[in-house]
């Protein structure tokens, strides 16, 4: 699958974690609660495709929470994260629904 560039944050170790941001949000918005992850988990924060510093997606794309799933989930296997836990709100807690019910197959 061919992505737009995502621009994330990475810190901590132990079980992987990856937090989603909302819609018309950005990876900061996690800020206060990734300190507190990060002392037990590899926490990964990603910028969604079009917001904050991450690239617009192809304005040919199917801009949907599937097409968002599918995304993430190749993000992950890009940077060697395997089936983490998943937090999100707004948009990234749909994200998150769509990830876990299986529309992305687990990596």
């Amino acid at each position: 699958m061919d992505t737009p560039r995502i621009v994330y944050d990475r810190r901590g170790n132990g079980s992987p974690v990856l937090l989603l941001h909302g819609l018309g949000h950005h990876r900061r918005a996690w800020q206060r609660v990734v300190p507190v992850l990060a002392r037990h988990h590899d926490v990964v924060v990603p910028d969604l495709p079009g917001f904050g510093d991450s690239a617009a997606p192809d304005p040919d794309c199917a801009y949907d929470i599937g097409w968002l799933a599918d995304t993430v989930a190749a993000f992950c296997d890009r940077i060697g994260v395997r089936r983490p836990h998943v937090a999100g709100n707004s948009l990234g807690g749909a994200m998150a629904l769509e990830l876990g019910a299986g529309a992305a197959p687990p990596r």
